[in-house]
């Protein structure tokens, strides 16, 4: 049997990567971060990439990302590009997994994605409607979700720590 990584899913800006680390810091497991995995490998940010090389371009390397994180042999928990949902056959292998919605209100990440200069530029109304799109993919394997809109980074853990309990089973080092 594959072990069940923790993959958290939402728009850009809803705070996937800080939960995340706090995330795999609580369940002392690996954090594997797309953004800071596309650094790594290509030495540039989302941004970058897409202004370079194009937006399908920067796409096929996300998904590439999480769907090696996915086969790794350990748990980890993923936070996942926005991107990677739209994609059947990433969705697919997701759905062996556990998966968590991470959303904020449309103000919120507004202000959240021009914080950040690794993310790719886009307007508040194509965010919102790939955001709604993207949503309505994974509905049917998205195990619960965490608003992260007036929340801390504990709360926020504690109510991913709520969805994960009746999934969660532990690892058993004899398998």
């Amino acid at each position: 049997m594959s072990i069940a990584h923790v993959v958290l899913l939402g728009p850009m800006g809803a705070g996937k990567t800080t939960l995340g680390r706090a995330l795999a810091a609580r369940l002392e497991v690996d954090l594997v971060d797309s953004d800071e995995a596309l650094v790594v490998l290509t030495g540039k940010s989302a941004a970058e990439i897409a202004a370079g090389i194009g937006v399908p371009r920067l796409h096929s390397l996300e998904r590439s990302i999480v769907s090696a994180a996915l086969n790794l042999p350990s748990r980890q928990v993923i936070a996942a590009a926005a991107s990677v949902v739209d994609d059947e056959a990433t969705r697919e292998k997701m759905r062996e997994h556990l998966c968590i919605w991470v959303e904020a209100d449309s103000a919120t990440l507004a202000k959240r994605r021009q914080s950040g200069s690794h993310r790719r530029d886009m307007t508040d109304e194509e965010a919102d409607d790939l955001n709604r799109a993207r949503r309505l993919s994974v509905a049917d394997f998205v195990i619960g979700e965490v608003d992260t809109t007036s929340s801390t980074v504990e709360q926020s853990t504690a109510v991913a720590m709520t969805i994960l309990s009746p999934h969660f089973l532990p690892l058993d080092d004899s398998e």
